[in-house]
């Protein structure tokens, strides 16, 4: 028989060939080798079984790490029947894992090799026709179908829980996935769906939540004063899936905070940490941030965040001053925001004009005054009170002083009586020698957008109007502006006295004279 020799041109083609093909062929056998696999950790909800529908009536729980393990060669070349290493594989606990590092065989079981290590999470899943829908609680996998000569085996151990449901039992499936009723493989055609089991029922967890309180009953303050405010936060049950727990405080630019009063506790008194959390200051508020890993052993409780803030000097009086908290979170799904205001703040006022009290009309310029509340306290610079001997003199001493049109005002007291002590009088006038009485309340500087009525401070002139003397005197009287045309009560008892005299005068002439005519 004749052979047939082939060129070397066409053998290098038959060769080229063959290796294309094989080269070809292999790469399809091995993508085809490939099984996408997604885990789901669900939870009943609502008194439901999680039989009837695993996703209607089931909640995707965030959070949970898996490791995944190789179990093909222990269970394959186990020396007995399938059995007893697979109910071996089944007890491992998560303490057999930790430490193994992915591509490990385990020390204690050779044979069983880590080959992932996952964390449920949301992410895009598609379903049985192909749409793909957000699902919580899902690991995506990419598992070899044949380990060695063998179809895979792999075994599934939550080794990381969280409070929202109780660890699943450790699950086992075996590649090819097959039903049960018909036969066919499962996953040929998409991706291949593994459920947890046995996980526990949910408990509804506890939701983030904020509350921001006025510490006591009091709403009205004086410049400086301490306002002292209350934060109660609701630690979520699943705070350690959150991305993100961050409490932001806005209060008004007239208030300040002081954030070396920024104390936090739980609902019982217990001292928190500071390493919980951070904190910085935000313009005239300041920001907390909280690592929400580090929360957990706080979760479902409530923790007390307490601080001070002050009240600018320069705030307007009867205006509302308020202050807001805002959490912001993020589950691990989206982010979200809650904000609670605590009852507004005020701070109160007085307006005065000071006028002659022979001239109503006539308004008096540089007169000075200091103020004083009930006990004798001197108000000072600082709006703090103090005891002083010589307010004239005490430059420490919080001063006002009227103006060309006789107006002057104070700002920035609490609701409560007080007086204002003349220590100067105008030019060519007596100063009065008792302090004058008014009481701060509610709308007693502003009333809406329109100032309050004045208070007339009343000054008599000296004897001497040619020189520039401020003796004290006898004439102090106030009335409201809406009166200003009637005498002061002062000067209606002077008057009175005067009439009274030279009618008594005049009785006791008449008298004398019909006296001596009778005699």
């Amino acid at each position: 028989m004749r052979k047939t020799q082939l060129s070397y041109p066409s053998l290098i083609f038959a060769v080229l060939f063959t290796l294309v093909t094989a080269f070809l062929f292999t790469t399809q056998s091995q993508a085809a080798e490939v099984q996408t696999t997604y885990l789901h950790k669900r939870v009943a909800i609502n008194d439901k079984s999680a039989a009837a529908d695993l996703l209607q009536d089931t909640k995707g729980i965030n959070g949970v790490e898996y490791t995944i393990v190789d179990i093909t060669s222990y269970v394959r070349n186990h020396p007995t029947s399938l059995t007893i290493p697979l109910d071996t594989a089944k007890e491992l606990t998560k303490e057999n894992v930790a430490g193994v590092a992915v591509g490990e065989e385990l020390p204690t079981h050779l044979g069983m090799k880590v080959v992932g290590r996952e964390v449920t999470s949301r992410m895009s899943v598609p379903d049985k026709q192909g749409k793909n829908t957000d699902t919580d609680g899902v690991i995506k996998l990419s598992l070899n179908k044949k380990s060695g000569n063998y179809d895979a085996s792999y075994l599934f151990i939550e080794t990381a829980s969280v409070s929202e449901a109780s660890a699943s039992d450790n699950l086992i499936i075996h590649l090819p996935v097959r039903n049960e009723e018909t036969g066919d493989e499962l996953g040929t055609d998409g991706p291949l769906h593994v459920y947890s089991k046995n996980d526990g029922r949910l408990v509804e967890p506890a939701e983030p939540g904020i509350t921001k309180e006025l510490i006591g009953q009091q709403s009205d303050f004086a410049y400086g004063e301490t306002i002292s405010y209350q934060l109660s936060l609701n630690i979520p049950s699943s705070i350690e899936t959150f991305q993100k727990f961050q409490i932001v405080d806005t209060p008004d630019p007239q208030l300040e905070a002081n954030l070396e009063s920024i104390q936090v506790s739980t609902k019982d008194g217990k001292e928190v940490p500071k390493t919980i959390y951070t904190l910085a200051s935000q313009e005239n508020g300041f920001v907390m941030d909280f690592n929400p890993q580090v929360l957990s052993p706080y979760q479902g409780e409530t923790l007390v965040i307490t601080y001070q803030m002050k009240l600018q000097a320069g705030a307007e009086p009867d205006k509302q001053f308020v202050n807001k908290a805002t959490l912001h979170y993020n589950d691990s799904t989206k982010d979200e925001e809650l904000t609670s205001s605590a009852k507004p703040v005020v701070t109160g006022g007085y307006r005065f004009v000071k006028v002659d009290a022979n001239a109503r009309d006539t308004k008096l310029e540089k007169a000075v005054f200091v103020v004083k509340n009930e006990k004798n306290e001197y108000l000072d610079k600082d709006y703090a009170w103090k005891k002083t001997d010589d307010a004239k003199n005490d430059d420490q001493l919080f001063r006002t002083t009227s103006n060309k049109d006789g107006y002057f005002e104070v700002k920035g007291l609490r609701y409560g009586t007080y007086m204002i002590e003349e220590i100067q009088a105008p030019d060519g006038y007596s100063r009065p020698d008792k302090a004058v009485s008014f009481k701060v309340e509610k709308n007693t500087y502003t009333i809406g957008s329109d100032a309050a009525a004045l208070l007339e401070v009343l000054n008599s002139k000296l004897p001497n109007t040619g020189g520039n003397e401020t003796e004290k005197g006898n004439t102090s009287s106030t009335k409201t502006s809406a009166s200003k045309n009637l005498p002061s009560t002062g000067e209606t008892i002077k008057n009175g006295g005067v009439v009274g005299g030279l009618i008594i005068l005049g009785v006791s002439i008449v008298f004398v004279l019909k006296k001596k005519k009778i005699d």
